[in-house]
């Protein structure tokens, strides 16, 4: 599956996925490489990791996201995809290469699609496919093995996000936790559990050791996604919206999309927002898709399959952003916390400026969805609509990201298959 090349380590301070690792030794390690492209609904980012050989340690040697279009953009140009959508990425890829005199025939390239490109093939399943061939092509023509050209189903991505979050503790074999993550168009959760016979249960063995991992993909609960819907049906969002009486740029939140709002109409309520959110999560968690790829279990259920309330989770993706912007992260209840802090920032007259006030220009953009996506974060993790997770089993003092494309090249790398 994988090629391997003889690379003479001196003293070199090796950054893994899993902290640092330092070696003096001047011995040939066979390091093993793989390329991981995540292809998502705002676009493509693109990896690099070797799994070393010094202590199963996995090192990160390129992790970028390039300013190129969506994969879920080409449906009408299928034929695009891969010049223009994938090329741009390992060109980047080949760029790193070089530089680490690296041949790029030893390192095989993995494109996984997600969310973005899931609603491409629901509605139009043969651009999906040629859309994906097209990516395969390009990374072959470049002079990669492929290893996988597909879009990914989101119960694994879940599980591969699991993996990246658990490396650590699987290679300690200490206990794992769970991993809860808000994207742009999707939501997952994913814990190990004691059962086997429990819906949606992935069974993997990696050095040796069998784990059962729920794992659940919501499409549509992204905070995107979910903010989009709340809106058709709440009077365009209202009541998600900061107030701008003073009629400060801008006019309308979200102004190209196709349900603006218009920032002088806006009046944040937390109460009515939770509502709506609620019925969103409610709606679309039981959508005949998400019945279908989740063994009917819609977000309040997750708390009744077994192992749930004894995991302790950890964060990823949009839940980190919202925690960081009300400075609550790595506080204890933050359910309480932020309630009261999206309150006293979002709720009130011309609350426009005060939101705007938290960010600098380089993240401006954040300004005018941080109150919609901080009550839809809180609706989703703790209310009885959402998976319903104690406060006191939500760990937000985590030091770096979960990605799930580090987690498969984890998995890959150490030889990991399905049980």
């Amino acid at each position: 599956m994988f090629r391997r090349v003889a690379v003479v380590l001196t003293c070199i301070l090796v950054s893994s996925l899993f902290g640092i690792v330092t070696t003096t030794s001047a011995t040939p390690v066979q390091r093993t490489y793989i390329a991981v492209i995540d292809a998502g609904s705002s676009g493509s980012r693109i990896g690099l990791f070797a799994l070393t050989g010094v202590e199963g340690a996995v090192e990160t040697l390129l992790f970028v996201k390039p300013p190129v279009p969506p994969l879920s953009t080409f449906e009408s140009h299928s034929s695009d995809a891969g010049p223009d959508g994938i090329a741009p990425l390992i060109a980047v890829l080949d760029e790193k290469l070089a530089e680490l005199g690296i041949d790029p025939s030893s390192v095989p390239v993995a494109l996984f699609a997600t969310a973005g490109m899931r609603r491409v093939e629901a509605r139009n399943a043969t651009a999906a496919k040629a859309i994906m061939a097209s990516g395969r092509t390009a990374i072959a023509t470049l002079g990669h093995p492929v290893r996988a050209a597909r879009i990914l189903p989101g119960e694994l991505e879940a599980a591969y996000a699991w993996m990246d979050s658990n490396g650590e503790s699987i290679n300690s074999r200490t206990a794992t936790h769970g991993v809860v993550e808000i994207g742009g168009a999707s939501a997952q959760v994913s814990f190990e559990t004691n059962s086997s016979k429990v819906p949606d249960v992935l069974r993997f063995t990696v050095d040796g050791r069998v784990f059962n991992v729920v794992s659940i993909s919501y499409l549509g609960l992204g905070a995107n996604d979910a903010r989009m819907e709340m809106r058709r049906e709440s009077a365009r969002g209202v009541p998600c919206y900061p107030n701008n009486a003073s009629g400060l740029r801008p006019k309308r939140y979200e102004g190209s999309s196709a349900l603006p709002v218009r920032s002088v109409k806006a009046n944040f309520d937390w109460e009515q927002c939770s509502v709506e959110y609620g019925r969103v999560i409610r709606r679309v968690g039981r959508s005949p898709s998400n019945s279908r790829e989740n063994d009917r279990v819609t977000p309040h259920q997750v708390r009744d399959l077994a192992s749930f309330g004894a995991t302790h989770f950890q964060i990823a993706d949009t839940i980190g952003y919202v925690l960081q912007d009300f400075g609550i992260a790595r506080n204890k209840n933050e359910s309480r916390r932020l309630k009261r802090a999206v309150t006293a920032v979002c709720a009130g007259s011309d609350a426009w400026a005060q939101v705007r006030a938290m960010y600098p220009a380089d993240q401006f953009a954040r300004a005018p969805l941080t109150c919609a996506n901080a009550t839809f974060v809180r609706s989703l993790i703790f209310s009885r609509d959402g998976f319903g997770i104690a406060p006191s089993h939500l760990d937000t003092n985590v030091q770096r990201e979960t990605k799930w494309d580090r987690g498969f090249a984890w998995f890959e790398l150490h030889g990991g298959s399905r049980a």
